[in-house]
């Protein structure tokens, strides 16, 4: 028996005929659907729209993990039934009104209990009231300004520490939930590297990644990844041909490229730069509830960034405040890297420097990180990574020096847990 209300049944009714990717454009957000189990299943159609996959019942329940057996077989009817196709607008409006209809009824509850409580004090609490209803015309959401509802929300701290001991000392303790690190990096000095390696780090804690790209292709940075994490040859993954070995059958081997893909499916997206602005990363946020997202590497778009065009003569300084305020409102890590300038990289070259480099297009970025640092291949040490920490927002400790041994064969960073081959899990 179907028992989710009208408004959710009408929404997977779109999902249910081809309108995933409208919703999902249409700025849609499944925070306005009233049932937990509507939420996922639609949160995983419009997944499945954007990696170009078809939407169906069984992709769909692959992709909504921990469902129990009376909701599978609840979603399963839904679909079975088919649900008839309904007018776009109507059902996404509908759900929407019954959205702020509960944003509001919070607000009024608070209203009528004030009203019975301090109707001599109107003045001391209209105007944070008034504050919550205005902000949930304009954004869809209510707003308290008031200092016992901020303190409810997280500060950043570290979620979770990394397996490579030298970059816990870099991040100062490991991954916060509300971060923004930055890499200032010469040409072909390891950004991407170390971009990479903060991905396959997370990966293997089993954490949601978004990892953004504004060079190399989607199949090359999924090629990347894969080689990282599974050890196979980069002629195998390219080609999809496994060769057996001494040790292992070219059988075995193919099956670990599979394993490998099917798990990064469930915890890893990458989308291209140029499809992104900062409404579709809010997106993003909302739909793939990342941990981390890496970006490489920050640089102006020749479309915008913003999705209202600004005026502005400085918009990689500008990007670079928006992200460290979305990192700490979403309570994801964000970790990005850019190109140093011509002159910081002629003295980079030369020596190292204790001031921090100016990246090309701003030098409001280093300002608007919580983690600031150097990136670039050891003098001496070719095989190893050298960082150099210049800002650093969360201990107040500045100027440090790290030095993290490079995988050649995997190409990222050296992680301990995988020194020994294999997609290790």
């Amino acid at each position: 028996m179907i028992q989710l209300p009208p408004e959710d049944l009408g929404i997977i009714s779109l999902c249910s005929h081809g309108q995933s990717l409208a919703l999902d454009q249409s700025g849609f957000s499944p925070d306005w659907l009233t049932t937990s189990l509507a939420q996922r299943l639609v949160a995983s159609a419009i997944s499945l729209a954007r990696d170009g996959k078809p939407v169906n019942i069984l992709s769909i329940l692959s992709r909504c993990r921990g469902l129990q057996p009376g909701e599978i077989n609840q979603a399963i009817e839904i679909f079975k039934n088919g649900l008839g196709p309904v007018d776009f607008d109507s059902a996404k409006e509908r759900a929407y009104n019954i959205y702020l209809h509960r944003q509001v009824s919070q607000v009024s509850q608070e209203l009528s209990g004030l009203l019975a409580s301090r109707k001599d004090e109107v003045l001391a609490w209209l105007p944070d009231v008034t504050t919550e209803l205005v902000q949930a015309i304009r954004e869809g959401v209510t707003y308290d300004p008031r200092p016992s509802s901020h303190a409810k929300k997280e500060l950043p701290q570290v979620a979770f520490v990394s397996l490579i001991l030298g970059m816990n000392d870099i991040l100062r303790g490991g991954y916060r939930n509300g971060e923004l690190v930055v890499y200032a990096g010469l040409t072909k000095h390891g950004k991407t590297t170390t971009l990479n390696t903060h991905v396959v780090d997370s990966l293997l804690h089993r954490k949601k990644v978004v990892l953004i790209k504004t060079e190399n292709t989607e199949q090359s940075a999924t090629a990347e990844i894969i080689l990282a994490l599974t050890g196979l040859s980069p002629d195998e993954i390219i080609t999809k041909i496994f060769l057996g070995n001494e040790t292992e059958t070219g059988e075995a081997r193919q099956e670990r490229y599979q394993t490998c893909l099917e798990y990064l499916d469930d915890y890893l997206r990458i989308y291209d730069w140029r499809w992104l602005n900062d409404e579709r990363l809010k997106r993003i946020a909302r739909w793939d509830r990342p941990q981390v997202i890496a970006i490489d590497y920050l640089k102006q778009q020749s479309a915008g960034f913003f999705a209202r065009r600004t005026n502005s003569k400085d918009e990689v300084g500008d990007l670079a405040d928006w992200l460290l305020t979305f990192a700490k409102e979403e309570g994801i890590s964000i970790l990005t890297a850019g190109q140093v300038s011509d002159q910081a990289a002629k003295m980079l070259v030369k020596n190292d420097t204790a001031e921090p480099a100016i990246l090309y297009g701003s030098a409001r970025v280093g300002y608007a990180s919580d983690l600031y640092a150097l990136i670039k291949r050891h003098v001496v040490k070719r095989n190893t990574a050298y960082f150099r920490v210049w800002l650093d927002r969360f201990t107040g400790v500045l100027d440090t020096i790290h030095e993290i041994p490079l995988d050649t064969s995997r190409r990222i960073l050296s992680i301990p847990r995988l020194t020994q081959g294999g997609f290790i899990l």
